[in-house]
């Protein structure tokens, strides 16, 4: 989200209602609460639903610091992962790893355990799970341009897991492993903007994985150790909300999902920066060789995206009215095979921010910038 931010959803939403109506389509229920500040949902093994929380971050110490974004912020160790079941008596919560870094306000400040950044996204094979962490800082000292010395985790003596993909084992206590650093990459070569990094989606792609970082502002492909930047989103400029008619300030384009599909075109949301404005995000198709193309215009502040069986594509907005509103109120869209206007699935949705398709159903984490009031609704799909 460029140099001027560290975490990226600097917004605490309030908790909602434990059950709504689609205004669209049928009703959504509660199939878990509690998590905190649930980001990325995926599907593993058997149907399985796995959560990755950014947790609560740490206590107030002499390891807090003061983020670019201007809040105090604590590490800790409290990301984790959180697996959903089904069986007979329907879904089955639990928590199958925990004790991952985590940054968020610091207990007993105003919005303690938010302005959370840590696990963004994570994906499980059998034992196996692959973990993405963000993180969102840049090195406020240097100019524009690559510089390999850059490291905001070691200036603030954070865990080294932070911008990095990262491996282990569900059934081990030990860390994960880091297996591709996305910040390094960023900081050595810094494709557009100035050095920042905050990776916060994460698909299988051909022997490796795509990664969209928002921090960084573009789509890097992870086959290893090799990390190459397949897109690169310049800043456009729009006009400045606090400054009279004609006064233009420059837009990020923040990346917060990149998947393929099915024509094998690479299809990426934005978030957008500031000012997010209402109706400013565009999905992108992204074919090698070719200019950028609008699939879907006039979205606002999308977080995720999911093609599902049919070949329609379903996007969540995190807030229909824009970020800079205040109102943390989103819904969960579906844009028809081949581009086009998006319809609402399901609105009202509490600060909406992860999806996954499995069946007949949706599943979406909302309360995603809530400490301990986090959930995920299960949302039925037209047949």
């Amino acid at each position: 989200m460029g140099s001027a931010s560290l975490l990226m959803l600097g917004l605490a939403a309030a908790p909602a209602s434990a059950h709504m109506k689609s205004p669209s389509e049928g009703a959504s229920r509660v199939i878990a609460e509690g998590l905190n500040n649930p980001r990325g949902i995926t599907v593993g093994d058997h149907g399985a639903l796995y959560i990755a929380e950014a947790g609560t971050g740490g206590p107030a110490s002499d390891s807090c610091f003061v983020a670019s974004a201007g809040s105090n912020v604590c590490p800790g160790d409290t990301s984790s992962v959180t697996r959903l079941t089904m069986s007979r008596r329907g879904w089955h919560q639990q928590r199958v790893v925990t004790g991952l870094p985590s940054l968020a306000a610091p207990a007993g400040t105003d919005g303690a355990g938010t302005e959370a950044i840590g696990l963004s996204e994570v994906l499980v094979s059998g034992s196996h799970y692959t973990a993405l962490f963000g993180f969102g800082a840049g090195c406020e000292d240097v100019a524009s341009g690559p510089d390999p010395s850059c490291d905001p985790r070691d200036e603030y003596g954070l865990s080294s897991l932070f911008g990095t993909i990262a491996t282990g084992s569900l059934y081990s206590h030990r860390s994960p492993r880091a297996v591709a650093d996305l910040a390094s990459y960023e900081y050595r070569t810094n494709p557009i903007d100035t050095p920042d990094s905050n990776p916060v989606s994460i698909v299988r792609e051909r022997g490796g994985y795509l990664v969209a970082d928002a921090g960084a502002n573009t789509v890097v492909q992870v086959r290893g150790r090799h990390i190459q930047a397949l897109a690169a989103f310049a800043d456009v400029p729009v006009q400045n909300p606090f400054a009279p008619a004609g006064v233009m300030t420059p837009m990020q384009f923040v990346p917060t999902s990149a998947v393929r599909g099915p024509d094998g075109a690479l299809y990426v949301s934005q978030l957008t920066g500031f000012p997010f404005p209402q109706g400013g995000s565009t999905i992108w198709r992204i074919r090698a060789g070719h200019a950028p193309t609008a699939y879907a215009t006039g979205l606002t502040n999308v977080t995720d995206l999911a093609f599902g069986s049919d070949g329609s594509l379903y996007a969540v907005e995190i807030s229909t009215a824009g970020l800079l509103s205040g109102d943390m109120t989103g819904a969960l869209v579906r844009v028809p095979r081949h581009g086009g206007t998006a319809t609402v699935v399901a609105g009202g949705l509490p600060a909406p921010y992860g999806v996954a398709l499995q069946g007949r159903y949706a599943y979406v984490t909302v309360n995603s910038s809530s400490p301990g009031a986090g959930e995920v609704l299960e949302v039925t799909l037209r047949r």
